[in-house]
């Protein structure tokens, strides 16, 4: 994921300054890389990611939930990413080149550059198979950026010392690019049970323990009659209904396509879990606690 942001900043500098496309490196500005600038030519920018941490003021615990396949998808994390940016030339200072002012210039080009753009857009910087290769939820996102922040780089003197002993000190853009990072969907298939502490603005939910929990059902209904005994097939639109002891309707939900279905909201409890669907003789409802200490697949096969 980070290669993939390394691409996008890449692509932005060199759509800015052409010239970068050959003399562009993500590496520390250590011996290694002043070995590599003093093997080529011109002016090089070096890129080198100095820190990354998660923007946690932005954190949302916010949870949806899709039907087929019942999956639960939690809100993207947010991570900075730090850069130092350097402008090194492959000549030496002396009377007949100005080796740091050509260096200056280019450092001077590419923050102007990222100053006018002020995000980092990956759909207006890479080719078709480029864009391709990055995270899905990133192709049409725009990622913030801060850039030359007014505190600058408080730790400018312990960076330079760690990069060898002959490295020179040398002025540094600080750009700091905030990207989203989306955890994998977890698949729904049994309970789900959820704490809900507090309502709209932090009002305390009133009941004795100061929590309410609520769960989500998933499950699916299955067709293990006649040529599918040995392995079952979903039903699709077929009905679901969970109603308590006495009888009393809780929740009701449809299958999809592939025969899943979800009964959000529900309150811990004994109940009975039932389906019918056209064509299927009635089917005798299933004992259910909620939760459960062992969540189960929740399969209700015609047989």
């Amino acid at each position: 994921m980070i290669d993939s942001l390394d691409l996008v900043l890449r692509q932005t500098i060199v759509a800015a300054v052409p010239s970068l496309a050959a003399r562009i490196g993500f590496q520390p500005p250590n011996d290694d890389w002043r070995q590599r600038v003093g093997a080529g030519t011109g002016v090089w920018l070096n890129c080198a990611l100095v820190d990354l941490r998660e923007d946690r003021h932005h954190r949302s615990n916010e949870i949806r939930v899709e039907r087929d396949p019942l999956r639960r998808w939690h809100a993207p994390f947010l991570m900075t990413c730090h850069y130092l940016l350097s402008a090194w030339n492959s000549a030496k200072e002396s009377e007949a080149v100005a080796a740091a002012s050509l260096e200056h210039a280019l450092l001077g080009q590419v923050v102007v550059a990222l100053l006018e753009r002020g995000q980092l857009t990956p759909a207006e910087v890479l080719l078709p198979s480029e864009l391709a290769s990055l995270p899905a939820d990133w192709r049409e996102d725009s990622f913030d950026t801060d850039i030359l922040p007014p505190e600058g780089f408080t730790k400018i003197a312990e960076f330079w010392g760690t990069m060898g002993r002959t490295s020179p000190w040398r002025p540094v853009a600080w750009i700091a690019v905030t990207v989203p990072v989306s955890p994998s969907p977890m698949l729904i298939e049994g309970i789900v049970t959820s704490l809900v502490t507090s309502i709209g603005g932090g009002v305390p939910v009133p009941d004795a323990n100061g929590a309410e929990t609520l769960v989500t059902i998933g499950g699916h209904v299955l067709d293990g009659t006649g040529a599918n005994a040995g392995s079952p097939v979903p039903i699709a639109e077929a009905v679901v209904t969970l109603s308590t002891l006495a009888g009393a309707l809780m929740g009701r939900a449809i299958t999809s396509d592939s025969g899943r279905f979800v009964l959000d909201g529900i309150v811990p409890g004994d109940y009975l879990l039932a389906t019918r669907a056209a064509g299927f003789p009635p089917s005798a409802p299933k004992p259910l606690t909620i939760p459960s200490p062992v969540p189960p697949p929740l399969e209700l096969t015609f047989t």
